[in-house]
């Protein structure tokens, strides 16, 4: 639940950074690298937050990875998750709560949300606030609980 320091982010966002692109391949697919499928959408869901999934699919029910970006002065839904998820921010600032705790964070910044543990994160900053969303095993709705 504390927000953690380590190369796990570090690794993670040099990584997006420096290989994302517009494009998704599939391995095993009869696209080659130079024939993308679907390009990346961002959709804005129902917690208000917008998201572009980068990697959850049940041929990899390990994990799931997507960006998520909230808007200035928005408060995202309070919800708990069936699966743990890490946070890790991109830019931006935000006001994190988790379970009773609150937890400024900055870009740069992880944060670790166990199972179970009640959340919801405010854009108090002056930019969208960006980070990637790690859920293991991956997100599916059905792993998800509002709390409003």
């Amino acid at each position: 639940m504390a927000l953690t320091d380590n190369m796990f982010a570090d690794t993670l966002l040099a990584l997006l950074k420096k290989e994302m692109t517009s494009e998704v391949f599939s391995a095993g697919s009869s696209s080659s690298r130079n024939e993308p499928q679907a390009p990346l959408s961002e959709e804005l869901t129902s917690e208000r937050l917008h998201v572009t999934e980068y990697l959850n699919h049940q041929s990899n029910p390990a994990f799931s990875l997507a960006r998520c970006r909230v808007p200035q002065g928005i408060t995202t839904e309070k919800h708990r998750l069936t699966v743990a998820e890490w946070y890790v921010v991109e830019s931006g600032q935000g006001l994190m709560f988790l379970g009773d705790s609150e937890i400024q964070v900055n870009a740069g910044d992880t944060v670790q949300i166990p199972v179970g543990t009640p959340q919801n994160i405010t854009n108090d900053g002056h930019e969208d606030l960006v980070f990637f969303s790690v859920c293991m095993p991956r997100f599916e709705w059905e792993t998800y609980q509002s709390l409003e």
